[in-house]
This record gives C-alpha cells, sequence and structure tokens, in this order.
C-alpha cells in the first residue's frame, strides 16, 4: 500500500516523471511477483562462478554449493552497501562471496558472514549476512524471484507446451548473448523482438513464456529468448541456445543460430 501510494504522489508531482512513474508500478505488478530467468546451470560449472541478474534497481547474484543447489542473495554488501559482484557472468573464490570493498567476506551457500577486517576483535559475525533472493532450478535453467514470500511455479505441463517439452529433455548450453537496448519493455514484447526464427528450429514447438520469453523446442537444438526491463526506456534482452545431450555425449556440437530483429528505438 506505501510503494502505491508513493507512486501515485511522484506521478501527481512530477508530470515529467510518469513514465519513471509507470515502469515502477509495472515492476511490482508484473516483474516482482514472478520467477526469472536468470541463466543456465552450465554458466555455473566453473567453481566460484556467478550470475548476477538485474530488475530495475534490484540486483542480485546467484551461486551454486557444492550439492549443485543455486543460491541466490541482493547484490549488496550490509555493510556499507557496496555492489558484491559486477558483471553478467563471472567468477570469484570458490568458498566465499567478498564484497570488493572492505573485504568483507560470505558463504556462498548461506550467505553468513565469514570474515570482516579491520574490524574490532569483538565484533559479532553472526549479526551480519546477506539478504536472500529466492532460487531454484527447472530442468537446468536458474530462476529468481525478488517476490516477498515464494511463487509458485507456473510452467505448463501441456503436452505440446514448448515450456514442458523443453522440460523433458536434456539439454546443455552452447551459446548465450545479451544486450540491453533503449526501448521500453512492452514494446519489445508486443513487437517482433521476441520472435525466433534459424533452420535448426524448423518444425519446433514454439510457445510464450510469461511474462516476457518465447521458447522454441526442436528436435536437436532449442532456443529461448527473453526481454526483462532495467529502466523506464530500457530492455535487456537475451537468448539462450541449447543442444540435445545425448547418452554418454555432452559435446555442444554447432549451433545454427539466428538473426533475430533488434528493437528499433522511437525517436
Amino acid at each position: 500500500m506505501e510503494t502505491t501510494e508513493t507512486l501515485d504522489r511522484v506521478a501527481a508531482e512530477d508530470v515529467g516523471g510518469a513514465a519513471e512513474v509507470e515502469f515502477a508500478r509495472a515492476v511490482e505488478s508484473v516483474w516482482r511477483p514472478r520467477w526469472l530467468l536468470a541463466g543456465h546451470i552450465d554458466q555455473l560449472a566453473k567453481p566460484g562462478a556467478f550470475l548476477t541478474i538485474a530488475l530495475g534497481d534490484r540486483d542480485a547474484v546467484i551461486r551454486k554449493d557444492a550439492d549443485g543447489q543455486v543460491h541466490a542473495f541482493y547484490n549488496v554488501c550490509p555493510h556499507r552497501g557496496a555492489r558484491l559482484c559486477e558483471g553478467r557472468t563471472g567468477a570469484q573464490s570458490p568458498r566465499a562471496i567478498m564484497c570488493p570493498y572492505h573485504g568483507w567476506t560470505f558463504t556462498p551457500a548461506g550467505g553468513e558472514l565469514m570474515k570482516a577486517p579491520y574490524m574490532h576483535d569483538d565484533f559479532d559475525l553472526a549479526g551480519w549476512k546477506l539478504y536472500p533472493v529466492h532460487a531454484r532450478l527447472f530442468h537446468g535453467l536458474v530462476m529468481v524471484s525478488f517476490a516477498d514470500d515464494r511463487p509458485a511455479s507456473t510452467e505448463s505441463e501441456a503436452a505440446g507446451d514448448a515450456v514442458a517439452v523443453f522440460g523433458r529433455g536434456s539439454w546443455s548450453l552452447a551459446q548465450f548473448s545479451s544486450e540491453e537496448v533503449a526501448v521500453a519493455w512492452p514494446e519489445v514484447v508486443e513487437g517482433d523482438a521476441l520472435h525466433l526464427d534459424a533452420p535448426g528450429l524448423d518444425g519446433a514447438h514454439v510457445s510464450r513464456w510469461e511474462p516476457a520469453s518465447i521458447v522454441a523446442v526442436g528436435a536437436e537444438q532449442a532456443a529461448i529468448r527473453t526481454a526483462r526491463p532495467t529502466g523506464a526506456g530500457t530492455t535487456q534482452i537475451e537468448e539462450y541456445w541449447f543442444v540435445r545431450e545425448s547418452e554418454g555425449n555432452h559435446d555442444q556440437g554447432e549451433v545454427i543460430g539466428c538473426a533475430n530483429p533488434r528493437p528499433t528505438p522511437h525517436p
């Protein structure tokens, strides 16, 4: 309620900020309550590898523990608010998440503070930890949610739905691309930017995956193209290409990618 009242007040006081207000409302009502595609487990294969994902002014870092489980935290140190990990993908120590500002070090699985240099001798490590973000795996896809309460899983189980077909296969990530464009997310969703077209996807199952993804699953290849708002007039467009794993063979093989239309900003 407080968030809605604040947005209404800002809109009334600043007509020029209407786009920002509308964006903030969309984040709260459309995006924050849902599971968002943050990456694929193959991107966390190397020790210490991390993913980050941003939604508006929210930012999360994702790590995998020794048991293969994924954990996500707000990408901010609770000490002085510094960003913990830079870049969409990267790597830190396999045993820790470390803040680059003062070297505070946290466990990748639970976010507990392990070390706090330059603090006094009786400083209580137990009183500090990273703020968690909901995370889970869906057939290798890393999903996160910034919702207050953990959302239910809503992937379709319909026989012909591409998301369900993807879930019944075993896939390796072959290519990943990410680009921020100066186009508002509704224009991306309503336009051709989420279109997938490639020879390797002839006869594929194709379905929309809300709020802003399209999934295509062919005989030997699959692709996901997704959009996520980063600001009132900017959108992150990301594309994942997969090859089907054959028994005893996890080679990525050749992917016949596509040149999808890049959304054009309106003048």
